[in-house]
């Protein structure tokens, strides 16, 4: 159905469910439209769950970036002192990290409008000037994303398009900040999961700010064939993604129970943010657009993938998961 009220149901589930399998989604358009629930089919047709969450979430009584698929724009990761300097303006952003750091944009905490919700496929929107105005204060131009979610033959289908209906450029970038469980299934635990990154080089980082130096990575292959979750320990930015064709793809690897989830995203979300937690229950693999604070590094010269859309400007980002099965002993 199209939703008329764009208020409607605004703090309540959004269902989305495959009758051809165990697919099945929830999403919370009151916090982010934030996927907080996927389940995908997997292993003699289990449904496997795939995102770490709260289980308050969908109450509104969980963290927005703790859980599930919070969306990070019109910038993704931290902005340096809350701070950044645009066509000469100052822009003073909320400390959103502890630390003084401006961190993950504006809108994974705010409530979305729903535009749209049938059985298989969900669209949301949030427009600045529309529902939250106090933002044209804190960011050089107006802006609007929109979502649009879709189970289709076991996959989870991700569109992001982002427009500027401003009168002024708009400096952006995207990211999303998946909490993938691990391990995927039943079986087994974490450690023994593996972790494909279509990475070569890291960014340099200073208390978790990129500085714009890089370096290529001393295992960058053994990163790209797989490392055994129990290595992985980070919280890093790294760039110079590996792929074929129009996407790059990471991967997680649950021999015990058999399974494979492909992280597959288009070449223009260029730098990927890898986080694990210290509960050591899921990993954060983080496609993002552009480096971090990508105006203040710009300055320096740096290429950071800051997208300046013009006014009426618009442009989408695609992902999906996918979940495979895994033969025993691979």
């Amino acid at each position: 159905m199209t939703i008329e009220d764009p208020d409607m149901n605004q703090l309540h589930n959004i269902v989305l469910e495959d009758p051809n399998s165990t697919a099945r989604a929830e999403i919370v358009a009151g916090l982010g439209f934030n996927c907080h629930r996927l389940r995908l089919e997997g292993v003699a047709g289990q449904g496997t769950e795939i995102f770490r969450s709260e289980p308050n979430f969908g109450t509104l009584g969980g963290h927005p970036t703790g859980s599930g698929l919070p969306i990070m724009f019109p910038f993704p990761g931290r902005i340096l002192g809350g701070r950044m300097t645009w066509q000469g303006r100052t822009y003073e952003l909320p400390d959103g990290d502890g630390l003084g750091n401006a961190i993950h944009g504006f809108v994974l905490q705010r409530p979305w409008r729903v535009l749209h919700h049938d059985p298989l496929r969900a669209e949301g929107e949030f427009h600045a000037a529309q529902d939250a105005p106090e933002l044209l204060d804190q960011w050089p131009s107006d802006f609007r994303i929109v979502a649009n979610y879709q189970l289709n033959e076991n996959r989870f289908h991700m569109t992001y398009r982002v427009s500027n209906p401003g009168q002024t450029p708009l400096p952006c970038g995207l990211g999303i900040h998946p909490y993938f469980r691990l391990p995927l299934g039943p079986r087994g635990d974490a450690e023994s999961c593996t972790i494909k990154l279509p990475v070569n080089s890291t960014w340099d980082l200073d208390q978790l700010i990129a500085t714009g130096g890089k370096q290529p990575l001393p295992r960058g292959t053994d990163y790209q064939q797989g490392l055994p979750f129990r290595q992985i320990r980070m919280d890093g930015i790294f760039s110079d993604l590996q792929g074929t064709g129009p996407q790059f793809t990471a991967e997680i690897i649950d021999h015990a129970n058999q399974c494979r989830l492909s992280i597959d995203f288009d070449r223009t979300l260029r730098e990927c943010i890898v986080y694990t937690p210290a509960d050591r229950q899921a990993i954060c693999i983080e496609p993002i657009s552009c480096v971090p604070d990508p105006v203040r590094l710009a300055e320096k010269g740096v290429d950071t993938g800051l997208l300046i859309l013009p006014p009426g400007g618009s442009f989408e980002y695609h992902l999906s998961l996918g979940l495979h099965p895994v033969p025993t002993g691979n």
